[in-house]
């Protein structure tokens, strides 16, 4: 088996899960996993200190040209060969590559993440949009959405839900040395992510400050002081505050293995990585009910909580809810690591996606398991 991957830009979060499957492909079928990117990183995530991922033993192919991309399709068009594109409509020239591919006797795929659903006429657009979408491209084998919401999304636009496979995004494991060797005194919340209106980071603000009765602390990795000043921060919730800045991801993870629990308070994320990071490092999450990685905390208090997205409320109430549970012991996160290092490592996503691919070379078989859904997961029941 032949797999490649055609990607708009080169994905960090995708690469600890590409460096495991490109050794999966050499052990098991002894081809080399290609990886094609369109372009380079883009600049603006150069200055937010991103480098080339790592992807291991696969062949990396960066701006490839058109000549090198009809030598692709040619080498690679067999029914042992598949191709994997990231979406639909990102780049032309991908668009174009995957039209060809689906002319050939070759397997196709994509992953994808759920489109944003406001404001309500691009809502209705893309709705639109994909349905034509899932008439024109009836014919690929595999769809990849990242997270249940999104494969309940394409489902609902016409995809064949028997080709959809929830899909993840797999970060690699915490170095046991940062893990805390005993339970923190005071609660400890932490922040991960950019300072965009789009991840409402007022709606952790509000409810600290109604919980200002309460014992915490609450760490602002991507925030300095200056972007919170039009809050108006009281002094007495100000002094409970860190703000890092930007961190390089390895600080960031080591910060968070010394938290209870991460807060993702997000009007909309397709997936949001930092939750799969927070939970390897040993720490709860309490999510938005639009972040994607809802599905590895979803009817698993144990590992955190869902909270209506946009609700100061409701976010409040979750945050009271893990204070009175007080800090972790090194026992809870002992075993909320012990989960997370089974259900999503990249070695567990590579063997998933290895399943799925197995799957529709023989369709009577049953659709494998995916890894990450709690017992509780109403996609577990239906699939049960």
């Amino acid at each position: 088996m032949k797999i490649l991957f055609w990607q708009n830009v080169p994905s960090i979060h995708q690469a600890p899960f590409m460096r495991v499957l490109a050794d999966m492909c050499q052990q098991q079928f002894g081809t080399a996993l290609v990886i094609i990117c369109e372009e380079d990183i883009p600049e603006h995530r150069k200055n937010m200190g991103w480098e080339f991922p790592d992807y291991g033993a696969a062949e990396v192919i960066v701006q490839p040209s058109q000549e090198q991309r009809q030598k692709l399709l040619e080498r690679n068009s067999g029914a042992d060969c598949t191709h994997i594109f990231s979406g639909f409509d990102m780049t032309p020239r991908n668009n174009q590559t995957l039209r060809q591919a689906l002319k050939l006797s070759c397997k196709t795929g994509v992953y994808l993440e759920r489109p944003q659903s406001f404001p309500l006429l691009k809502k209705i657009i893309r709705q639109i949009k994909y349905r034509l979408y899932a008439r024109r491209y009836k014919a690929i084998d595999y769809m990849f959405p990242v997270g249940n919401m999104a494969a309940e999304y394409y489902a609902a636009c016409g995809f064949n839900p028997d080709h959809i496979f929830p899909f993840a995004y797999f970060v690699d494991a915490q170095a046991k040395a940062h893990a805390p060797t005993q339970a923190n005194e005071t609660f400890k919340f932490v922040y991960a992510g950019r300072n965009i209106p789009l991840k409402r980071i007022d709606l952790i603000i509000r409810a600290l400050e109604n919980l200002s009765a309460q014992s915490w602390t609450c760490d602002f990795v991507g925030l300095t002081q200056d972007a919170i000043t039009q809050y108006n921060i009281a002094q007495n919730i100000h002094s409970k505050m860190t703000f890092h800045g930007i961190l390089p991801n390895a600080d960031t993870k080591a910060l968070m293995a010394q938290c209870d629990a991460l807060i993702l308070p997000s009007r909309y994320d397709g997936w949001g990585a930092v939750v799969g990071e927070a939970l390897l490092a040993g720490a709860k999450a309490i999510v938005s009910s639009e972040v994607g990685a809802k599905d590895l905390v979803q009817g698993a208090p144990s590992r955190g909580a869902i909270f209506k997205a946009q609700s100061a409320p409701d976010l409040q109430d979750k945050m009271l809810q893990a204070l009175n549970g007080g800090p972790l012991t090194l026992q809870d996160r002992q075993a909320i690591q012990k989960w997370a290092a089974r259900a999503i490592a990249p070695q567990t996503g590579a063997q998933y996606f290895l399943e799925c691919l197995a799957h529709m070379q023989d369709p009577r078989s049953d659709k494998p398991p995916v890894p990450w859904l709690s017992a509780d997961h109403e996609l577990f029941k239906r699939n049960a």
